[in-house]
C-alpha cells in the first residue's frame, strides 16, 4: 500500500507507528549537511539508506504492514521497494524538503522577539 493511500484513522495509525523512526533519521546532522550541499536527490537517498538502513527497514515494514522484526526484502525486491517509497512527493518532501535554500532567500518573515515594555 502507498503512503498517500492511507486515510483517516489509518493514516494517523501510520503516522504514528512511522514518527520514531523518521525523526531519527530527520535528526541527523549529516544528512541535513548534505541537503544544503544542494547534492541531488539520488545522493542523499544513499546516504539516508547508509547510515540509517534499520530505520528505513522499518519504515519500509510499517508502511508494507509486515513486522519490522522479520521484513527482509531480498535484493530484487529492495529496489523496488525503495524506488517506489522515495518516488512519493510526501515521502520526498518529508525526507528530503527538509533544508534551507543555499541562496539565502527566505520564504518568509523573520519571527521577532517581542516583550511587553516595563511601565
Amino acid at each position: 500500500m502507498k503512503i498517500a493511500e492511507y486515510t483517516g484513522v489509518d493514516a494517523i495509525e501510520l503516522l504514528a507507528d512511522i514518527m520514531e523512526p523518521v525523526s531519527e533519521i530527520l535528526q541527523d546532522t549529516e544528512i541535513f549537511k548534505v541537503v544544503q550541499s544542494g547534492a541531488n536527490n539520488l545522493k542523499i537517498v544513499q546516504v539516508i539508506l547508509k547510515r540509517h538502513k534499520e530505520k528505513v527497514l522499518e519504515i519500509m515494514a510499517i508502511v508494507d504492514q509486515e513486522d519490522p522484526e522479520t521484513y527482509k526484502p531480498n535484493i530484487f525486491v529492495l529496489p523496488m521497494r525503495l524506488i517506489e517509497l522515495f518516488s512519493q512527493p510526501e515521502m520526498r518532501a518529508l525526507f528530503i524538503g527538509q533544508g534551507q535554500k543555499k541562496d539565502g532567500e527566505r520564504s518568509g518573515s523573520a519571527t521577532e522577539n517581542t516583550e511587553v515594555p516595563e511601565e
